[in-house]
């Protein structure tokens, strides 16, 4: 009798998971706000966290004597369940590398060694239904864990362990607030799923790992909407709101010695670029500024956000305002050279840098002369 409750609970938690994760997979693809390959892989995470708990139901159907299996399909489900948890934690991964904006879509040869431990899984599972190594199910249609069960988790989760531990240097190499936001909940998804799974190994008639995994994908689904309320729509960086919390922050947070700047950009004649080539070019040149904002911002542990319609800013931290010119020209140069790359040539940015008068201005005050002096840059070309 204890037994048949122990299993029905499995049971009920199982489909308690599944349907947590269909209405988090609805919400997040069915509603096709974001297509992009990130968002896809996210959603293919996702789906195959669903099938795996499915099997996983089915088998506890069956090892409760609800729905007999058999020898042959009761090794199927199982053998199912452990690939389709890898191939879910493979999917997770390719995820946490596109947040990185990595290229992980093209080049075959980079993406069949990442996916090594996903071929190295199925090998020991296909040779398992002969030798046992991985796991087995007996006659009467019971489950044996092999010598070699052990690398079944190692695979699974290695690609958690790996993607948490470079996520949580990202967090303590860079200053950017949002970056740091943004890989916390990265690395955040590793710990229900670590957790429940330890206690899965040593507690194997508890669907625990299903229940860790449900929550990973809930709380990076929350924390995620959360981030994106901070960010502007078009182009992914910080929106005014989450750029003067940061750029509070950082004013608050000086150091002995170092000097906060602030940097305004604005795209000239940007008024033109809609009306002679269209509202799609116009939003391309401001994708195009952000993403470069983005990436520099982050390799020399600044700020940036979209203040507003063409006009982005940039908040860094010098020791002198000499370091605070190179990095602004730097800059400056590296937008003209993208720009010219993508065939945008003819787009010309004005900047306009001041530095914090501490204990002497507002925060509203500095970014009113930052203004100033960006249409005095303006105005003298």
């Amino acid at each position: 009798m204890e037994r048949t409750a122990e299993l029905l609970a499995c049971v009920q938690m199982d489909l308690v998971c599944i349907i947590a994760l269909v209405c988090l997979a609805w919400r997040a693809c069915g509603a096709r706000i974001d297509r992009t390959p990130r968002s896809r892989l996210f959603g293919r995470a996702l789906f195959f966290a669903i099938g795996a708990n499915g099997l996983l139901m089915l088998w506890d159907l069956h090892a409760g004597g609800y729905l007999p299996l058999g020898q042959g399909l009761a090794w199927l489900v199982n053998a199912g369940y452990f690939l389709l948890l890898e191939l879910s934690a493979f999917s997770w991964f390719l995820y946490a590398e596109a947040v990185e904006k990595k290229d992980v879509g093209c080049g075959r040869g980079r993406l069949l060694l990442l996916g090594a431990p996903v071929w190295l899984l199925a090998a020991l599972l296909a040779v398992s239904a002969f030798t046992g190594w991985i796991f087995s199910v007996d006659g009467a249609g019971v489950y044996h864990r092999g010598p070699l069960f052990f690398l079944q988790p190692l695979c699974s989760y290695g690609y958690v362990i790996y993607t948490m531990v470079k996520s949580l240097q990202v967090v303590l190499l860079r200053k950017s607030r949002a970056s740091q936001r943004e890989y916390l909940i990265i690395a955040s998804f590793a710990v229900p799923v670590l957790i429940c799974g330890a206690l899965q190994y040593f507690m194997p008639r508890l669907s625990l790992a299903s229940a860790g995994i449900s929550i990973s994908f809930m709380l990076v689904y929350l924390n995620s909407l959360q981030l994106m309320v901070s960010q502007d729509p078009l182009t992914g960086i910080s929106d005014r709101r989450q750029l003067l919390l940061s750029l509070h922050a950082r004013a608050d947070g000086l150091r002995e010695g170092e000097r906060l700047f602030f940097c305004f950009f604005d795209v000239d004649d940007f008024k033109v670029i809609n009306d002679r080539f269209g509202h799609a070019a116009g939003d391309r040149v401001l994708k195009l500024i952000a993403g470069v904002l983005r990436t520099v911002c982050c390799e020399n542990n600044a700020a940036c956000g979209r203040y507003g319609g063409d006009e982005f800013t940039v908040v860094y931290t010098a020791r002198d305002e000499l370091s605070a010119e190179r990095f602004c020209s730097g800059l400056q140069e590296t937008l003209t050279q993208r720009l010219e790359e993508n065939d945008m040539a003819g787009v010309d940015l004005s900047c306009g840098m001041v530095e914090l008068r501490q204990g002497r201005e507002s925060v509203q005050e500095l970014i009113t002369r930052a203004d100033r002096a960006m249409y005095l840059a303006k105005e003298r070309k």
